[in-house]
């Protein structure tokens, strides 16, 4: 999992916000909670995306309720796990771009996998 890839304070960073996001301190950030927190933060997300976001969390969820809940929720651990995607989805797409300089679109596998060496599995 990549939230085991997280480096301590990466790992504090997200705890930290998700306790900001967390306000009825029940453990578990609900839609209602989500949408706030992303109205404070300026960033403006449909419930659908909202949605989408606690499905990829937490697939059993999208599996017993695929519908829009108001009643949804991601626990810590699940919003760890958001948080880590992001952030390696984030250091890769960086990473890419600086390979690929004359943004041909392609970078040699040995020079990313150099690059990477340190968060692969």
């Amino acid at each position: 999992m990549l939230v085991s890839k997280l480096s301590e304070a990466q790992r504090k960073e997200f705890e930290d916000v998700f306790d900001m996001v967390d306000v009825g301190k029940s453990g578990m950030v609900s839609l209602l909670e989500m949408r706030q927190f992303m109205e404070t933060a300026r960033e403006k997300k449909t419930d659908t995306e909202l949605m989408h976001m606690i499905h990829r969390a937490n697939p059993s969820y999208a599996q017993t309720k695929p519908e829009f809940s108001s009643a949804a929720t991601i626990t810590r651990n699940e919003f760890l796990g958001v948080m880590a995607e992001a952030e390696f989805y984030n250091l890769f797409t960086e990473t890419f771009q600086e390979l690929d300089r004359e943004q041909t679109g392609y970078v040699r596998a040995g020079d990313l996998s150099e690059v990477l060496g340190g968060v692969q599995d």
